[in-house]
């Protein structure tokens, strides 16, 4: 049977392969036990929030409302405190605001939190220095960042639905905020799924690793009235992008928003890579939102830390904007690993410098930025915004006066050409008068 024709359920995934970041469980029935506890659970979002962040993904794709998307790479149980979760979204609703008042376009502003817990890796397994292999961390949903806490542990999906909900109640009392997290743990996600809308979050993305077109996490999300996003790295071809946008919308014909296309190429990458997909989008039915994450194609191993350049990252939502206009797209949203502490985990663009990354480098898995520095980011990204539209719009200007001049070039031009006709039709005419008095007086 196609994947595309296949029916649809929350449990539809089962059938479907996981290539890799499978999670294996030493014992399922323990995972089972818990599994049915989470689904007995209220749940995070309302159906109407899930709408609401439907319609706020259409006017993006439209370029009627931009989307901002930030937060840990991956969440710890430890942060969970008030103190924290106020900074990043004090952080949040500061970026939303410049935005919204260089760029005069309103911002919807969603926080990875209340469920990034789970996290995959480039390497399943880690080899320690006395030659043992253990799991590799991959959140705290899954297991803990300690040796021996690498076994997986389905308990700890418990605590995680707990301190999402204490995140949920810190949310309520800000201006909405929407929550998203990757949809990488699938016993957990369809647990939390009631009818069609998984209630753990308002946004879901699909991974680049997970994003397989006859995999399970494609067919899990599918079914969804959750906006959807996916990222995309630089082996991402027309037609596979094509067809993941096929395989996500019900319909076929579009559906504005249905699908966020979070680019994450690396600054000397995106290019050579994006222009050809931006072409083949632009040529089918589908009205994504293009997003940008500026953070997971630009790390680099620092003195043996991992970490980011903030001039990088930059380059690349430079190049992406600029990329986008040229061929009649635009930027509907970025996307960024941040937290609203001052940690010392990127570097630049002036306030750090390599040295200082192990001053205050707290992150359980990738670097983020910290407050400073994403605000830095998001007020050149929004001046960039601006110039590029600016830019098409004195071209789109220009193009229409130059029409404009081209038809009165041919309007004067068939003017011209009638008034001589009729001119020389009328020396004819008098010609033809004159000859016929010649003969009339027998000349």
């Amino acid at each position: 049977m196609s994947v595309h024709s296949k029916e649809w359920s929350r449990d539809s995934w089962k059938s479907m392969p996981i290539h890799e970041q499978g999670i294996a469980y030493p014992d399922m029935a323990h995972l089972n036990h818990v599994l049915q506890r989470l689904a007995e659970l209220p749940p995070l979002v309302s159906p109407a929030s899930i709408e609401s962040a439907r319609e706020q993904h259409a006017a993006a794709a439209r370029g009627e409302a931009f989307l901002l998307v930030g937060g840990d790479c991956a969440e710890s149980f430890d942060d969970i405190k008030t103190d924290i979760i106020s900074q990043k979204v004090s952080l949040l609703a500061n970026q939303a605001n410049h935005i919204e008042a260089v760029t005069g376009l309103p911002v919807h502003v969603t926080g990875r939190m209340a469920g990034q817990y789970s996290k995959p890796r480039s390497q399943l397994i880690e080899t320690l220095a006395d030659g043992r292999r253990v799991s590799a961390f991959r959140g705290h949903n899954i297991n803990g960042p300690d040796i021996a806490d690498r076994e997986p542990d389905p308990q700890r999906l418990l605590p995680g639905y707990w301190h999402s909900v204490a995140i949920m109640h810190v949310l309520s009392t800000a201006e909405k905020v929407h929550t998203a997290h990757e949809a990488l743990h699938l016993p957990m996600e369809a647990a939390l799924t009631k009818d069609r809308s998984n209630t753990s979050a308002t946004f879901l993305w699909v991974g680049e690793r997970t994003r397989q077109l006859d995999g399970a996490h494609l067919e899990y999300v599918r079914g969804l009235r959750n906006p959807i996003g996916v990222k995309i790295g630089p082996s991402t071809s027309p037609a596979d992008l094509l067809n993941t946008l096929g395989r996500l919308c019900y319909d076929r014909e579009g559906e504005e928003g249905r699908v966020t296309i979070i680019t994450r190429f690396g600054a000397e990458k995106v290019g050579a890579v994006l222009p050809a997909l931006v072409e083949a989008v632009r040529a089918s039915p589908f009205r994504p939102v293009w997003m940008c994450d500026p953070c997971h194609g630009n790390g680099f191993t620092k003195s043996g830390v991992k970490t980011r350049k903030t001039t990088t990252l930059l380059s690349e939502v430079a190049q992406t904007i600029r990329i986008l206009d040229r061929f009649g797209a635009h930027l509907g949203g970025l996307h960024l690993e941040q937290t609203g502490e001052e940690v010392t985990e990127c570097v630049g663009p002036e306030s750090l410098v390599s040295d200082d990354l192990g001053k205050h480098y707290t992150s359980l898995c990738d670097p983020r930025l910290s407050g400073t520095q994403a605000m830095w980011l998001v007020e050149r990204v929004a001046e960039i915004v601006v110039e590029s539209r600016d830019s098409r719009n004195e071209l789109e200007q220009g193009n229409h006066g130059m029409s404009l001049s081209q038809n009165t070039l041919i309007f004067h031009q068939i003017s011209t050409f009638f008034v001589s006709w009729i001119q020389m039709a009328k020396s004819l005419w008098r010609i033809s008068i004159d000859k016929c008095s010649f003969k009339s007086k027998g000349v």
